[in-house]
């Protein structure tokens, strides 16, 4: 059925607009009124008398979440403020002190409400003497304001899931273009429904290009509505003598030449295509500035917010600081102002700023000198050569079209972004990836893979645990299975003669992509040909294993994968020392997550209903001895279910074993510890229980609530707690709840900074940086960061030297091709040893050629560690003013040149004497 005939409906039925509901494309979806599309919708209210339009039969088995109360307001309406209010409050919506921005948040400032019921829709209701004096729509994203005469305000937490087909009493579904009469309801709508499918319904977007040719429409005595949203547009419509009708949207334009009838709208008649308005970004969060909040000025540093006042025509806020000393700020400088996230209570600054002062001042040289190494690490980076990889236009062309979902706006750029770090930089890429669990990030890696393979490299996938690797494996396995690229994987589950088999062949270059977890990192050095290195969720591995991978990223491209990353990978990201990649938007065909917390009394129930649509239930506990004991409760309440356990404990072929299981629908309730966060990705497992929440971080909650929803039915996460949790653990969980509720930006960011907050840094970072940090406030500590990024970036080029030391020595010096067969690479290496600024800097290039391509790391390579010594000897010159060293063949003796003029130097131990010499006068002249 076509967007024309559609938007013909409710002019030839006779309904309001509002009643027309289109259940299939969002580009049908956006031309009607009534927030059309069910799926994806948290909270619609649906007329059951309405008209539903569906394009395809399985869609009448789908289920959508109806409001259970509404309060429906109008103009003229006596009611008191505080009934508003209540229901408001009780309703699921959060008071903010002004200018709400989020959907689901209100204020109420005097007797006048908003409310931002829909995303990028706010309602403005003024109220005087409990009369309702005006209601206006405001479109936040181009600020467009409307007047309306009513406005109904939904729950959003008294909802209950109800089938489509159930509901409405007017379906009309098609397939393939064609009414499917078996699947549509016999209504008194039919009739007329058919007779709009017999009308030639033209779109107006072909025919109606000037307004001469409505002119001509009206010569013809054709009956036109032209449809405006505001005094603009019905300013234009006058001057065609057209019918006019006022809608927040207009329809979708059409013609009925039968009927000598249009329905038109401005748009048709705008000369250049109306330009996208991108909605503004939210104000600064005053809900965090409530009076007696702990804050951070930048100049003065740390006080106490003690609201607001008036003061010469102008709103200053007011700040107590050390002894009440009062600082009054213009509210238009609120950007000052931040909000203080560290220790509990902390000590109140000095007006002034002088102690605060000289406490930035220390955060500031500590983070200079943690930086230094990162900058060494990406100039490293930078000096290190690859060829550019070839565009495999055609492989991600396959992929794309075979791919379940449409790829969201963020994952197509994410996948541009790659190809350029790929196909149009020289040097090694390092880009995090990050996004909420269900939006795409594994299709993103496959991506990567695929060019990388194409191009003749090797690929090693690593994962934190079996589970995951073993998802990632089977997805990879699937999607290209067409594609000639041999793919492995290697775990503790790989027995030892296909791990040998399997080593084997990556030393050949006959396996392309290796999946597996640390135990790929140990085997490395015998890829023949690494060119990309993925890391999923690298915060998970131990410092070991961290290690390897730090050093290994220095010479081969690597994408982290990050669903809600910790704060220090966060700060690294957003401070420009990682390319950072942000996927924010789901697929639109997945279903929702609702979470919400349940009283023991109530799991029978809602693990009924899922078994009972054919799903499957995932329980967690966070103690693996209570596991047992939950399964004996849940065998004696569902007899007839299949249930099994597992933990970090077991044989991991027992863990293998009944994941696979689970996943093939053998299992009906699989109890778990947290073990489950990462690795499940199956579609019909749409109920979690998580006993215990208030055990769990925030992280690790979106972790585990991230494995329920992955197909495209709606999904439940409910939280039990004891009744005796303390009042911090119980607002730890609301804020969360809230948060995966009514949010429907990425929060991992929102909830990695909550656990910060609200478990304290030292649980995160160490314990220096975390002193640091609580001096001056987290975000504060992160803005210094950002500026000591800004001024040190210089030090990204290549240093350049006043001259370049002389050494002539007769002995092998040089890195063996046996070792580094690429010359590329090899070359890369070179640089790299000539541009270090410290022996250690030397003896770090030396150990990761030693790790990456040794196959035996205790094997000594005379010449790679005479050539280490002349780099160590180089640097020393360098910084003693040395120009030149010439050894005698027998190394007997060195002579020297250098600022002081010339001089022979005797040796016994030849280069490692002059080493120790220069040594020692180095730390002399310190």
């Amino acid at each position: 059925m076509s967007l024309a005939q559609i938007s013909a409906i409710p002019f030839i039925f006779g309904i309001p607009d509002s009643s027309v509901f289109v259940f299939q494309s969002k580009d049908a979806a956006k031309f009607f009124s009534a927030s059309l599309i069910i799926k994806g919708k948290k909270f619609s209210y649906f007329p059951g008398d309405g008209i539903l339009i569906l394009d395809h039969p399985s869609k009448l088995s789908d289920f959508f979440q109806l409001p259970q109360k509404s309060l429906h307001l109008e103009e003229q309406m006596k009611v008191k403020p505080e009934n508003i209010l209540t229901f408001l409050v009780e309703n699921g919506y959060s008071r903010v002190n002004f200018d709400p921005y989020e959907e689901g948040d209100f204020s109420l400032v005097g007797d006048v409400f908003e409310i931002v019921a829909k995303k990028g829709k706010k309602f403005r209701i003024e109220i005087f003497f409990d009369t309702i004096e005006k209601i206006y729509l405001i479109h936040q994203d181009g600020y467009r304001v409307e007047r309306l005469k009513s406005f109904r305000i939904d729950s959003r937490t008294d909802v209950k899931s109800v089938k489509v087909s159930d509901y409405f009493e007017n379906i009309f579904c098609f397939c393939k273009g064609e009414l499917c009469d078996e699947h549509s309801k016999k209504t008194q709508n039919l009739k007329l429904l058919q007779e709009i499918l017999s009308l030639k319904i033209l779109d107006a977007k072909d025919f109606l290009k000037r307004k001469e040719d409505i002119e001509d429409l009206i010569a013809k005595q054709y009956d036109i509505i032209f449809v405006v949203r505001d005094s603009y547009e019905e300013e234009f419509a006058k001057g065609l003598s057209t019918k006019i009708k006022r809608a927040s949207e207009p329809p979708y334009p059409f013609i009925i030449p039968e009927k000598k009838f249009a329905v038109i709208s401005f748009e048709l008649f705008s000369s250049k295509k109306k330009k996208e308005i991108k909605p503004k970004l939210p104000p600064i969060n005053l809900e965090e500035l409530q009076e007696g909040t702990y804050v951070v000025h930048k100049v003065h540093g740390i006080g106490i917010f003690r609201g607001t006042t008036i003061e010469y025509g102008r709103e200053f806020l007011k700040i107590e600081y050390k002894d009440s000393a009062m600082l009054y700020i213009r509210a238009e400088d609120i950007s000052l102002l931040h909000k203080y996230i560290g220790i509990d209570n902390p000590p109140l600054d000095e007006l002034g700023g002088k102690t605060f002062a000289l406490r930035k001042k220390r955060v500031k040289q500590f983070i200079e000198k943690q930086l230094s190494h990162f900058m060494r690490a990406i100039a490293l980076r930078r000096a290190i050569k690859r060829p550019r990889y070839v565009r495999a236009d055609d492989i991600l062309t396959h992929l794309s079209q075979t791919f379940l979902f449409e790829e969201t706006p963020d994952q197509k750029k994410a996948i541009e972004e790659i190809v350029e770090d790929f196909c149009e930089k020289d040097y090694p890429a390092d880009r995090i990836i990050i996004g909420d669990s269900g939006v795409g990030k594994t299709e993103i890696a496959l991506r990567a893979s695929a060019i990388c393979a194409y191009s003749g490299k090797q690929v090693a996938f690593i994962a934190p645990t079996t589970p995951l690797a073993l998802q990632h494996y089977m997805t990879f396995k699937q999607r290209l299975y067409d594609l000639p690229f041999e793919i492995a994987m290697l775990s503790r589950l790989t027995p030892e003669k296909e791990e040998k088999e399997i080593i084997h062949k990556i030393t050949e270059g006959k396996i392309d992509i290796v999946i597996g977890t640390h135990k790929v990192l140990n085997v490395l050095p015998y890829f023949r040909n690494l060119g990309l290195l993925i890391i999923d969720e690298e915060q998970r591995f131990g410092v070991s294993h961290k290690e390897k991978i730090n050093r290994i990223r220095a010479i081969c491209d690597v994408i982290s994968l990050t669903a809600t990353p910790i704060p220090r990978t966060l700060k690294m990201a957003l401070s420009g020392l990682k390319d950072i990649s942000i996927i924010r938007t789901k697929p639109l065909n997945r279903g929702n997550v609702f979470t919400t917390l349940i009283q023991e009394k109530n799991l029978k129930d809602v693990i009924d209903y899922e078994l009972a649509r054919g799903g499957q239930v995932i329980y967690v506990f966070p103690f693996i001895s209570g596991l047992e004991s939950i399964m004996l409760k849940l065998a004696k309440i569902f007899p007839n279910a299949k249930i099994s356990s597992i933990h970090g404990r077991m044989r991991p072929k027992d863990i293998e074993d009944i994941i696979l299981a689970f996943m093939y629908g053998k299992v009906d309730i699989l109890v778990a510890t947290k073990i489950v966060a990462l690795g499940l990705d199956i579609p019909n497992a749409n109920t979690m229980i998580i006993e215990r929440a208030d055990l769990f971080g925030l992280s690790e909650l979106y972790q585990l609530r991230g494995r329920v929803g992955r197909g495209d039915k709606d999904a439940f996460c409910y939280l039990a707690l004891p009744d005796n949790i303390s009042q911090k653990s119980k607002m730890r969980i609301e804020f969360f709840i809230d948060s995966v509720n009514f949010s429907d930006n990425n929060i991992g960011f929102k909830l990695s900074l909550k656990d910060l907050e609200m478990r304290g840094a030292g649980n995160i970072f160490g314990k220096e940086q975390t002193g640091h940090i609580y001096s001056v406030g987290f975000d504060l500590y992160i803005e210094i960061l950002q500026e000591v990024i800004e001024s040190m970036k210089e030090k990204l080029e290549l240093k350049k030297f006043d001259f370049e030391p002389y050494v002539e020595i007769d002995v092998p010096a040089f890195i063996p091709k046996s070792l580094v067969d690429d010359p590329i690479v090899r070359l890369s290496f070179y640089k790299a040893f000539a541009m270090a600024e410290t022996e250690d800097d030397v003896e770090e290039i030396k150990k990761i050629i030693v790790e990456r391509f040794s196959r035996d790391e205790k094997e000594i390579y005379e010449e790679l560690e005479n050539f280490v010594k002349i780099s160590k000897l180089k640097v020393l010159m360098r910084k003693l003013k040395v120009y030149s060293a010439i050894f005698s063949k027998d190394m007997s003796y060195v002579d020297v040149e250098s600022e002081k003029g010339k001089m022979r130097i005797p040796l016994l131990n030849g280069i490692d004497d002059l080493l120790e010499i220069m040594r020692k006068s180095l730390t002399e002249n310190v």
